[in-house]
Order: C-alpha cells, then structure tokens, then sequence
C-alpha cells in the first residue's frame, strides 16, 4: 500500500513522539521524525517502529537555526522524500530563567515556535500534496481569558518580537511572556496559511487544509525543564491529577491522538483555519482574530527569514 509521508517537528519526545507512534501505526502514513538531537532521533525512531507499517526516518533539524532549516529539503531528498501529505508543526521551547539569543541573532522562543516552523513550512510547500494537512501546535495560553495561570501574550511587531523584549526586574515573568506570544504568533500563522490557501490561483493548495491545535497542559513533558525544581515537582506529580477535574489538562496520548486524528480525518468539522482545543472546534482569544496582525507578522516573518534581523 502507498503511504503519505508526515513530517513531525520534535519528534524526540513528548506530544510528537507519541503522535509519530500513533501515525505510524497507521498503514495510510511513513514518518519523518524531525528531531534537533542525532542520538535522542535515532531512540525515537527504535520506539516508533516497534509497531510502525512502514520505515520510519530520522531527520536532522534545528528550528533556531535558519541554516539547518534551509538544508532540510536536501535531507529529505536524501532519505528519498519527495511528496509530502502532513507537516506536523510540533517543536517548542520555553526559556524563562534568561532571554536566549540564536546564532541568527534572534530572540530563541520566537525563532523557534514560529520563525523556524515559518520557513520550514515555506521551504516545504511545493512538496505538500493535494489533500495535504498541516497542523500548528498552539496552545490555550494565547487567551488570558482561559486563566492557564500564565501571563498574557505581549504582541509587537515582528522585528521587535525577533530581537527580544526587555526583561525588567522579573526574568521568568517576561520568559512566559515570550512563550504565550509565541503560541498567539502560531495561530497568527495558522489562520494566515489557512487564508492564503484559500485564496489561491493553484487548485492544489486551494485543498490543503490548515489547522491550530491546542494540546492543554501536558504535565510530565519536557517544556518544564528550565523552570526551578519546585515548579518541575508540581509539573510532574501534581498537575497530572487534575485531568480529573474535567479542567483542559491531558495526558500526552489523549493529545497525540487528537492531533494525529487532524492528520488522518476527512472530519469536515475540522475546517482549515480552525483552532482545535479540548478536541473540536473553539473561538481563539479576540487578539487572536485580528487579521491584520497576522498579514503583519508573515511579512516580518518573510522579511526576516529572507534577510535577518538587520
């Protein structure tokens, strides 16, 4: 049986290694486990194949690296990757104990959750098929009005996103900070692929269906782990028990599976540009709505891509 290809951001651990496991399980879909890390891949992929239909590959990328996101395609050619039918925009980081800068020059939250998975996208869309998905992994801390307990997002221009906000006196409040606008930016984006697709002159692109997903807080995972030892004890052994109180808390496989359902699905109740929360359909934050903005972000995002922060 011939098999669609998904590609899958932080494939190594957490929410994308357990939704590599679910598509690949799935004789429809071949992964590509995009991972930052060689050896940590490469241990994905022994867990992957245990139950996977087909060859699972292992493909080097740094999202903080506009470099290693332009030699991604070479990679893919490589492995014999040509047609894709998902890209799962997964991969993120969160630094809160001080402002991170990458070798680009670019503040490390924003060049990963959006820049990065920016020019992957566009570097990968004359390889996406006709019926291709794409899914942005969001998050509900965008909408100060869910009380995720996380500041509001703190949106500017794009350039000034790129060259990092001043910290102030509270490093770790401004570190959150970046993070949720950085999930605000994901579904500018989001909602941005979704209308130009739609807008589109080609038939091919007009079909790709365009999603932003909101996992819920994941406690166990690995976005804790610049957070102090107190915060990661109540990530990992406290928060786990709220799922039971019906609050918008998940387990990483309830999560994969919602996400993996918006690769696989033909559901028609998962339209493109929709944001997905708790498993259907959800209004984002009225920030998030603002069309404006997000035409505004991916001309930044074109421009920094193209030419740097300068």
């Amino acid at each position: 049986m011939k098999s669609s290809m998904a590609v899958i951001t932080g494939a190594s651990s957490g929410l994308g290694l357990k939704t590599a496991e679910i598509l690949a399980r799935d004789p429809r879909w071949q992964v590509v486990l995009a991972c930052r890390d060689a050896a940590r891949g490469d241990a994905a992929r022994r867990i992957v194949e245990r139950a996977a239909k087909h060859p699972v590959l292992v493909a080097p990328l740094e999202l903080e690296s506009l470099t290693s996101i332009r030699a991604f395609p070479a990679v893919l050619d490589a492995l014999g990757v040509r047609d894709l039918g998902a890209l799962v925009l997964n991969a993120g980081v969160q630094d809160i104990q001080s402002m991170r800068t990458t070798a680009d020059g670019f503040e490390r939250t924003f060049a990963v959750n959006h820049l990065g998975h920016f020019l992957l996208t566009e570097l990968l869309e004359a390889r996406l098929a006709t019926d291709a998905r794409v899914a942005v992994v969001s998050s509900n801390t965008h909408d100060p009005a869910t009380r995720t307990g996380m500041p509001a997002p703190h949106f500017q221009d794009g350039r000034a996103l790129a060259a990092g906000t001043d910290e102030g006196p509270d490093a770790v409040l401004a570190g959150r900070t970046r993070y949720t606008t950085s999930k605000l930016c994901n579904l500018y984006f989001a909602r941005e692929l979704a209308r130009r697709c739609a807008a589109s002159h080609d038939a091919r692109v007009r079909n790709w269906r365009v999603v932003a997903f909101d996992p819920g807080m994941m406690p166990g995972t690995g976005l804790a782990r610049d957070y102090g030892g107190l915060i990661r004890f109540v990530w990992a052994y406290v928060l786990p028990v709220m799922r039971l109180a019906g609050s918008n808390v998940n387990g990483v496989p309830l999560s994969a599976a919602r996400l993996a359902g918006l690769v696989t699905s033909d559901d028609a109740r998962w339209p493109s540009g929709a944001y997905i929360s708790r498993g259907v359909v959800t209004e984002p934050s009225t920030e998030a709505r603002d069309a404006q903005r997000a035409r505004d972000l991916w001309s930044a995002s074109e421009a920094l891509v193209a030419g740097g922060r300068s």
